[in-house]
């Protein structure tokens, strides 16, 4: 009899580049699960009858990249942990009843700092970008009580909404917006969840901000030898450490297969191989 592979897959716009049946694949192993993880391209208008479609044909689980988190949030039945607030979904999770929306990002971030040895209790915390990324890892970062945390954006008043939202989900935290134009103040972390650099533009931070401080970029580069331009830009700004967010991928995957299978796979593990497997 041969034996029936259980069905998961990420959806995006774009999706080419994703490393996510990569993880999945290592995670497969790891358990002794058999199954199968694919990519899934589709337009915004079709995201809705692509996930129908994707479960109705026998899907198990489905993971949610840019730019379709905010849709994906609507699609669900229903929402769980952070994602009740932020309304920010990677991680579609088929249950008995329905269909629940999490968000593994956050949890992704905090367990590779913390693998890096970075801890942000009592520190002080700058998130540059106030879209969806960095939506989807401030619960998790206010969570581990910072000293303050400051959340820099372009637009003002974009970082302004985000900065009274969550300071409405923890009042006792103290978090405030800043242009990234404005920055002035040093900081002890710094987590770049914008997309300048990969696109070609620069943020117009002083070196002073980042100078001392451990920098983290959620994008990462496919190139192990190669830093992406926020981790080179920090790394000639004086900053005491870098990294980018390979780490952050792969154990927001370990979430996510946990949440689908109810195994928890060895991060650490899987990104061994894939540093290897992309050096």
């Amino acid at each position: 009899m041969k034996l029936r592979k259980n069905r998961y897959g990420v959806v995006g716009n774009p999706v080419s580049h994703s490393l996510s049946p990569d993880i999945h694949s290592e995670f497969a192993k790891q358990t002794k699960r058999a199954l199968t993880y694919e990519k899934i391209l589709c337009d915004a208008d079709e995201f809705n009858s692509t996930l129908n479609l994707f479960f109705n044909s026998g899907g198990e689980g489905l993971n949610i990249t840019v730019p379709y988190k905010g849709l994906a949030a609507e699609w669900v039945d229903s929402l769980a942990g952070h994602a009740q607030k932020t309304r920010v979904v990677n991680t579609v999770v088929k249950r008995e009843n329905g269909f629940e929306g999490y968000n593994t990002d956050g949890i992704g971030l905090m367990r590779d700092l913390k693998n890096k040895g970075v801890r942000l209790k009592g520190e002080r915390v700058l998130v540059l970008g106030a879209g969806g990324a960095a939506t989807g890892i401030i619960p998790q970062i206010a969570n581990e009580s910072p000293e303050l945390l400051r959340i820099a954006n372009r637009t003002l008043e974009k970082a302004k909404i985000l900065s009274s939202s969550m300071s409405s989900l923890f009042p006792e935290k103290d978090i405030s917006a800043l242009a990234i134009g404005q920055l002035h103040e040093t900081f002890d972390v710094v987590i770049n969840a914008t997309s300048a650099g990969i696109d070609g533009k620069r943020l117009p931070i002083a070196q002073e901000v980042v100078k001392t401080a451990f920098c983290y970029d959620l994008f990462y580069s496919q190139n192990r030898s190669t830093l992406t331009p926020f981790c080179s830009w920090a790394t000639k700004s004086g900053a005491e450490g870098i990294s980018d967010g390979l780490g952050m991928l792969v154990e927001q995957a370990a979430e996510a297969f946990y949440l689908w299978t109810g195994d928890r796979p060895s991060g650490a593990e899987a990104l061994k191989r894939l540093e290897t497997k992309l050096s």
